[in-house]
């Protein structure tokens, strides 16, 4: 007999041997050895047939769960937005009432902002869109930054929480996206850890690594899925009542930014029930640290109400934000279509123009480069409001000639702050 060593294409690792009966009546010469060799590529053909109608069954059953999955998720946020809608639409709603409508409101707004915030951080990793802006970093100032964004989580849940800082480790890595590696993980071990709970963050170096440690005394992770935990769409449990939340794309987006960083990001879990502990390594840098920035003073003063002109092709947004800069002492009008931009601006006489980049027949950039050549209409304040937030995005809008750019949906910190440089 012989023994034909099976492979997949593209993969060098033996998947299985063909067993395969030499005649006695023949001589096993190249010819007959040739026959041999085209059944065992038969054979490959078959398992491979196979195993891709496994895998594109696993995919199609992936693609099913995450899409309901994602509809239960972005209902979640929804079913209180359209109550409160609706309780404000009524008479008599004041005082306490109507404050703890906004809070609802403001609460489950950032909850829909960081599921779309996922799904396009991962699209753009997947197709290779995410440049890092690395420099020199404290792994301190990492940890602080992040705490900052998950501390009412943590209080919420009462955490025991410790942290502890072996040296001042300093990494080679983007600022923005370390935090948000950080958060994600926090984040996973504060939601999976019972009330009263111990979270415990370490950092320190460790060949060459400066490596940042998260445990905690949650419910753990099975052996059967702790090498799964980082792939695509993959929750520790699927239960009906989604208590937990969130679509599965944190820790993948952990892994895979830490690897772009040249880093590992890995779990270990003593089991169900037993806690987890997730490592994130990433590259000593041989430069100084430089200190995060801070974020922008909204308090920047600013010479009094300004004539601000908002232009976006959503009525619904542009008026919305109308009335929030008319609550805020401005005049306000809103433009929705691109082409009555400049008539609009010469018979308003705006001091900033509030313009969203996807605007249909001219964008965003077009239009802010007709307003820079347009003598009379040059010296306007011009804020980018767009959904794209990519380093390379922001770049390009000041290449356009505007002079700020906030993400949708914009905080009203962040407008301020825009409008605070625009009046001075």
């Amino acid at each position: 007999a012989l023994a034909i060593p099976l492979r997949r294409a593209g993969v060098q690792d033996i998947c299985g041997i063909a067993v395969l009966g030499v005649s006695p009546r023949c001589v096993l010469d190249e010819s007959y050895r040739a026959f041999f060799d085209l059944v065992a590529a038969s054979v490959e053909a078959v398992v491979a047939s196979a195993l891709g109608r496994e895998a594109l069954q696993a995919a199609n059953r992936q693609k099913t769960e995450f899409l309901a999955m994602l509809a239960h998720e972005l209902r979640n946020p929804l079913a209180p937005i359209r109550h409160v809608a609706d309780r404000l639409g009524s008479e008599g709603l004041t005082g306490p009432q109507a404050a703890r409508c906004i809070e609802i409101l403001r609460r489950q707004a950032a909850v829909l902002s960081r599921l779309v915030d996922d799904l396009l951080d991962m699209s753009r990793i997947t197709l290779g869109r995410v440049q890092l802006n690395k420099r020199g970093v404290l792994l301190q100032e990492i940890i602080a930054q992040s705490l900052e964004s998950v501390d009412a989580l943590i209080r919420e849940r009462q955490h025991r929480l410790t942290v502890t800082s072996e040296g001042a480790a300093r990494v080679d890595g983007d600022p923005q996206r370390l935090v948000q590696c950080l958060v994600n993980v926090l984040t996973n071990a504060a939601k999976y850890t019972g009330k009263g709970g111990e979270l415990r963050i370490e950092s320190f170096e460790r060949e060459g690594f400066g490596v940042l440690r998260v445990r905690d005394t949650g419910q753990g992770i099975a052996p059967e899925l702790i090498e799964h935990i980082f792939d695509l769409f993959v929750q520790s449990e699927r239960t009906l009542d989604r208590a937990q939340g969130g679509l599965g794309l944190g820790l993948s987006l952990v892994k895979k930014v830490i690897e772009m960083h040249g880093g590992h990001a890995y779990a270990t879990s003593d089991g169900v029930g037993r806690g987890t502990t997730v490592t994130l390594e990433v590259p000593l840098a041989d430069c100084d640290a430089s200190p995060l920035e801070a974020e922008p003073d909204a308090t920047l003063e600013q010479r009094g109400p300004l004539r601000v002109l908002v232009v976006d092709d959503n009525a619904d947004a542009a008026d919305s934000l109308v009335m929030l800069l008319e609550a805020e002492g401005h005049a306000a009008t809103a433009v929705y279509d691109s082409d009555a931009v400049l008539a609009s601006a010469r018979q308003f006489a705006p001091d900033a123009i509030v313009l969203d980049i996807g605007l249909p027949k001219v964008d965003g950039y077009h239009m802010a480069q007709r307003l820079r050549e347009t003598p009379d209409l040059a010296h306007i304040a011009l804020i980018a409001v767009t959904g794209y937030g990519q380093p390379e995005d922001r770049a390009r809008a000041f290449e356009a000639g505007f002079d700020d750019h906030l993400v949708k949906p914009a905080t009203l910190d962040a407008l301020r702050h825009a409008l605070a440089k625009a009046g001075r």
